[in-house]
């Protein structure tokens, strides 16, 4: 799937404006997929799986009541709809915009519904009851022993018999017109949360627990395996008028609460105030062949599936749970956002010509399916960031139709009161009239009568930001090693004299420019800035390495400059410099200012200009094994060290012998001398 990008083109042209400080790279936002159109702000649009947008839903808004959460609902010819509730068992009816609260079971929730021939049967939790709505009248039609949740209800007309999907210990009622119940088959899973019987006669439940199972129900409620779907739970089971077989099934974490009645009573909880509310899963839309094989057709890992309705084998619709958005699939997997509504939960789906709605659960409330009108689809992108302030540049669109456009911006992330106006609506490339901000917007509409919006794609130029050198260092390459406190350990063996110095520096770039870095140095007590590279060289890496050879030893700066000529036009690029710490190129060696053996005691006194001086050894005879010696004070930390050694100590024959003394700095410059010695 493609992402809305920022799209960056060293163009000549610049756009239609003239600010002070521009980047002449023209950069654009593209908006051609669905991720990219689909967003929370638009009304009245579908967005589809191959990033169109076109003409969606317009939706009402009628609310249940504070405080209600919906979980069923079935509707009439005439367009009422029942809905069942939640937390007090209530049942509203729903004629045009006139909410009536019908009758009232005294349970905690409504959880299933099923019309049989002129009754409306409402099964209940958590004591297993089954209510019938005759007329306008509610009556307890049966008690299920056994059972605290009726999760799902089918009813077979020919017979006049009433199925009822229970838990917690996953069976399948059977109750005849009297509402006398037998157990038909147990599931062996805790919740039996959905049934649906096909026009054929086809009965098929499926279960929520250890496992989603699809099981069949035979004559005399023989249960076959069907399918095991993935997760933990069958939401709903759905036919399609031809008998194809759909599946909603969600995988959780953890498995959301449901109500428990009082242990030793047969009633719901007495300070059970509210119904708990479904925790985000994983939800999968599924088609189910006559051999038990499951097609997915389509899954959110960021949201469960709530509500499902199929109106063809080949146009299947979808409601999700803790974001409340309507998705249609047809049977080649194709998809398409049909609304997004500010609610937690799409419960039940009725898309039936004139009469269509959707039922949020929380919170509560019809939307009916209105016709639309030619403004009523408006089309809002996310908030799309320059990363700098930028003024906007012509548009371009492809469309089909009499699709418009228009453009805000705004210095937030987030649209506030700082914000400027919409532009003007426009169907042509334009140069939208807006102010020069970091953020902006874009909206389309016009998307009746077949109009598609495929592509935006928005020219801007960042208003150039200068680079910035945040840190610059130079060290020797031969330097210890320096640990996170600042303890530097100096190396046990001689040290090596290199005269490159590492150079690096960190930079913040924030637009991205095209930088070149240009270095130079100085001593430290002149003024005179001497270049490292040459002019012609476009230096552009945060690091190099210099030879100092060539240079006398002393304490020195260098200096590193960023700047962005290379991205941005003549007068306009910006640059900004930064000088390192002074430090020492030493590449002189140490002297010897004493050194003379005096019967047997040999003393030496070594001096550095730059120092510290760092070691001091001997060999004898020529022989290439070296004796460190200590200074006289212990330390190796001044630029004047002096040495005394009792050369007898070293066990040599008589006879004569030849001392070489060798000294380091520090840099690693060495300097030898020799003594004879005739003990």
């Amino acid at each position: 799937m493609k992402t809305t990008r920022i799209l960056g083109i060293s163009l000549a042209a610049a756009l239609s404006v003239s600010p002070p400080v521009l980047a002449v790279g023209t950069r654009f936002f593209e908006l051609d997929s669905s991720e990219d159109f689909t967003t929370t702000e638009s009304r009245g649009v579908a967005v589809t799986s191959d990033g169109r947008v076109r003409e969606g839903l317009t939706l009402g808004s009628l609310a249940l009541g504070d405080g209600v959460v919906a979980l069923a609902s079935l509707s009439d010819a005439r367009g009422r709809v029942l809905v069942g509730t939640a937390p007090q068992g209530k049942l509203l009816r729903i004629d045009g915009a006139v909410v009536t609260p019908l009758a009232e079971t005294k349970e905690l929730a409504i959880a299933s519904m099923v019309r049989g021939g002129d009754d409306v049967y409402l099964g209940t939790m958590p004591n297993g009851l089954i209510f019938r709505l005759r007329g306008d009248g509610l009556e307890l039609f049966s008690t299920l022993e056994g059972a605290d949740h009726v999760w799902a209800l089918a009813y077979d007309s020919v017979t006049k018999t009433l199925f009822a999907g229970t838990g917690p210990d996953g069976k399948i009622f059977k109750i005849d017109a009297a509402g006398k119940s037998v157990v038909y088959t147990d599931l062996d899973e805790p919740h039996v949360t959905s049934l649906a019987r096909s026009e054929a006669g086809r009965l098929v439940a499926g279960t929520t627990g250890q496992h989603a199972w699809v099981m069949e129900i035979g004559p005399e409620g023989k249960a076959v395996f069907v399918a095991e779907l993935p997760g933990k739970e069958v939401k709903s089971l759905a036919f399609a008028p031809t008998g194809e077989l759909f599946a909603i099934a969600n995988d959780y974490s953890e498995l959301p609460d449901v109500p428990k009645r009082v242990a030793g009573t047969d009633r719901t909880p007495p300070n059970a105030a509210t119904y708990p509310r479904p925790k985000a899963g994983k939800g999968a839309l599924l088609r189910i062949d006559a051999d038990g094989r499951a097609e997915k057709l389509l899954s959110h890992a960021d949201t469960q599936y709530t509500a499902i309705y199929v109106q063809t084998a080949s146009k299947v619709f979808v409601g999700t749970g803790n974001d409340g958005r309507l998705f249609s699939v047809d049977d080649v997997h194709r998809t398409e956002l049909l609304a997004d509504v500010d609610a937690r939960g799409i419960m039940q789906i009725d898309p039936t010509p004139g009469r269509g709605f959707l039922l949020t659960s929380d919170a509560a409330f019809l939307r009916r399916f209105e016709p639309p009108t030619a403004t009523d689809g408006i089309w809002a992108s996310k908030v799309l960031d320059a990363g700098s302030r930028a003024h906007l540049g012509q548009f371009a669109v492809e469309a089909k139709g009499a699709v418009e456009i228009s453009f805000r911006t705004g210095p937030t992330a987030v649209p506030d009161a700082r914000w400027g106006e919409w532009s003007n609506w426009s169907a042509k490339r334009a140069v939208p009239s807006v102010a020069t901000n970091r953020y902006m917007q874009a909206r389309a509409r016009g998307f009746a009568n077949g109009a598609e919006l495929s592509l935006l794609r928005i020219a801007f130029v960042p208003e150039n930001q200068r680079a910035l050198i945040l840190e610059a260092t130079a060290a020797p390459r031969n330097a210890g090693t320096r640990s996170k406190e600042g303890l530097i350990i100096a190396p046990t063996e001689a040290p090596k004299h290199d005269a490159i110095v590492k150079l690096s520096w960190r930079v913040e770039n924030p637009d991205a420019d095209a930088l070149r870095y240009r270095v130079s140095f100085r001593r430290e007590a002149e003024t005179l800035w001497r270049d490292i590279f040459d002019e012609d060289t476009a230096f552009t890496k945060t690091e190099t390495e210099w030879d100092t050879s060539g240079l006398v030893e002393g304490r020195y700066v260098v200096r590193v400059e960023a700047s962005d000529e290379h991205a941005n036009g003549p007068g306009r690029a910006r640059k900004h410099a930064l000088e390192t710490d002074a430090f020492t190129i030493d590449n002189a060696p140490p002297r010897f200012l004493l050194a003379a053996i005096e019967g047997d005691k040999l003393r030496c006194r070594v001096v550095d200009t730059q120092g510290p001086v760092a070691r001091f050894e001997i060999a004898l005879d020529g022989k290439s094994k070296w004796t460190s010696i200590d200074p006289s004070d212990g330390v190796f930390d001044d630029t004047d060290e002096s040495f005394e050694i009792n050369l007898s100590r070293l066990g040599l024959a008589a006879g004569r012998h030849l001392v070489t003394l060798r000294a380091y700095d520090r840099a690693g410059n060495v300097v030898v001398s020799e003594l004879p010695w005739n003990p």
